[in-house]
């Protein structure tokens, strides 16, 4: 890892304290917003999926494939535009929205 990137990293765990941003425990992974897959590096571009804005701290794989956007809809466009600007509060916004009908949608199969 190039001292760059760590230096992203790190950053994003202190803007979030350290704890994950879907359920507030203790984070030990990067979770991309939008996935890193070859349809998106194509669909979006590698300034998108590699973007800082395009990270959030999780604490395990459940969480991280809250946080992970997936082909809901228009959501992955919106938020890459999100993230072409910086716009961290929406981008955050729409996260936090797409986790809450994730965890409905959960909720209701079982």
């Amino acid at each position: 890892m190039k001292e760059g990137e760590r230096t992203k990293i790190v950053a994003m765990y202190r803007r979030h304290n350290y704890r994950c941003f879907a359920c507030g425990d203790a984070a030990w992974q990067r979770a991309h917003i939008v996935g890193n897959t070859k349809a998106n590096r194509k669909r979006f571009g590698d300034d998108v999926i590699d973007s800082p804005f395009n990270w959030l701290p999780a604490c395990g794989l459940y969480c991280n494939g809250l946080i992970d956007v997936g082909h809901a809809s228009k959501l992955p466009e919106e938020i890459a535009e999100h993230i072409k600007s910086g716009n961290i509060v929406a981008i955050e916004e729409s996260v936090r929205e797409n986790i809450k009908r994730k965890r409905g949608k959960y909720a209701s199969s079982n």
